[in-house]
């Protein structure tokens, strides 16, 4: 005789069970992919226009750049061209110090304005400038002409109409992990690397991090 103590479970009692099983799974795990999904169209996007802007170079035989807007709560990037292939980037954009004086930051931000007014969004490539929204957040950038890791303002990499351009690092985040996206000055490769993060990490230290894997790269031989 079986006891009322020991009967087992019914099946709709499993079923109940691996139902809410499932739901935990999907709420845990489904936040996560769905990061990375969004993380990898921000970095292939990004790396889409860096190509385009070797190629637009090439075509117009003009400088062109990726141009970062960093600052605002939704941010953007967009393939831009310049004036003429004579253009020259002012020398306060060229080598910037880590600690910068309230001067030497002024002159940057003023040859930034100067810069961006000779420049234009190439429509042909899109409509408007791709955003970043949440929960993609793009730390900063870094070349390794400037030497430094940008993670305010507006921040551009620029291509010659030789083919050269500069040697640049990006950075970008969600809440699990971090994307670094690297290219160098004399090859079309382009390298994508995906670094996780330890558990409930602040912004300062996504940061913190971002940089020192740019100054990693930027010192590597």
């Amino acid at each position: 005789r079986i006891l009322k103590s020991q009967r087992g479970f019914s099946l709709i009692e499993i079923l109940v069970a691996l139902a809410l099983m499932a739901l935990v799974l999907t709420v845990v795990v489904g936040d996560g992919f769905s990061s990375r999904s969004k993380l990898e169209e921000i970095t292939s996007l990004i790396e889409r226009s860096l190509r385009q802007s070797v190629d637009e170079a090439a075509l117009r035989n003009v400088i062109t750049r990726v141009n970062f807007k960093l600052d605002n709560e939704v941010q953007e990037f967009a393939v831009e061209y310049g004036p003429d292939a004579d253009f020259v980037i002012p020398t306060a954009l060229v080598k910037i110090d880590t600690v910068e004086s309230l001067s030497e930051q002024e002159a940057r931000l003023n040859a930034v304005k100067d810069v961006d007014k000779g420049f234009t969004r190439v429509k042909e490539l899109a409509d408007a400038p791709f955003k970043v929204e949440d929960p993609i957040r793009i730390l900063g950038v870094g070349t390794k002409v400037t030497g430094t890791f940008l993670a305010e303002g507006n921040v551009s990499i620029y291509i010659y109409p030789t083919g050269e351009r500069d040697a640049a690092f990006i950075a970008l985040s969600t809440e699990q992990e971090i994307a670094t996206l690297t290219s160098e000055a004399f090859t079309d490769e382009i390298e994508i690397t995906y670094h996780k993060l330890e558990d409930d990490q602040s912004f300062a230290q996504k940061l913190e991090k971002a940089n020192d894997l740019f100054k990693a790269w930027r010192d590597e031989r």
